[in-house]
């Protein structure tokens, strides 16, 4: 009854700890340049998308659409296609967290695939990725935008194959 009493004791402690810690972050769209640049993205965009491993590319078209998110957040629908017929869909939340002055952008796939991506740039033109999970990837990445176009350069290490893999992403409103 005693470990009953005090297991109960230590998951409300936990429990309340969590509570508080999260009532006291800042949200999301605490800080208005990163918003704005969030915000700069909103709209539909269409993508070319070049894969390259191994001396071997291949390219797809990407349609993607952005809009608002709850507070301080950008949600991203994709759709990704070669030789016109569908490859996958993906869905992408972006968001930067003033109080730890991080971007972040969690993407799950129609393939059950996810992965969250985080930057400590101080902007979101020209900022600089790395994949936060899963952190087998090994992958980092390039992002800029200006006016109506964004890009985005890739790199990471396959973890099927251990090979070396690029992408370059060239997106335009």
């Amino acid at each position: 009854m005693n470990r009953k009493i005090i297991g109960f004791a230590c998951t409300f402690a936990i429990l309340t700890a969590a509570i508080a810690s999260a009532a006291s972050m800042p949200s999301m769209s605490s800080n208005a340049s990163q918003m704005a640049s969030l915000h700069a993205l909103a709209g539909t965009w269409s993508c070319t998308v070049t894969f390259t491993s191994a001396g071997k590319s291949v390219t797809a078209n990407e349609s993607e659409t952005f809009a608002p998110f709850g507070m301080g957040w950008m949600h991203g629908t994709a759709t990704i296609s070669r030789g016109g017929h569908q490859v996958s869909r993906q869905d992408s939340y972006w968001g930067y967290n003033a109080r730890h002055g991080h971007w972040v952008v969690i993407t799950i796939d129609s393939s059950s695939n996810y992965q969250v991506e985080t930057s400590s740039s101080a902007s979101l033109n020209g900022s600089s990725w790395m994949v936060a999970y899963p952190g087998r990837a090994h992958a980092t990445s390039t992002l800029h935008l200006t006016g109506g176009k964004y890009t985005i350069s890739s790199g990471w290490t396959s973890p099927r194959s251990g090979k070396m893999m690029s992408s370059s992403e060239v997106c335009s409103k």
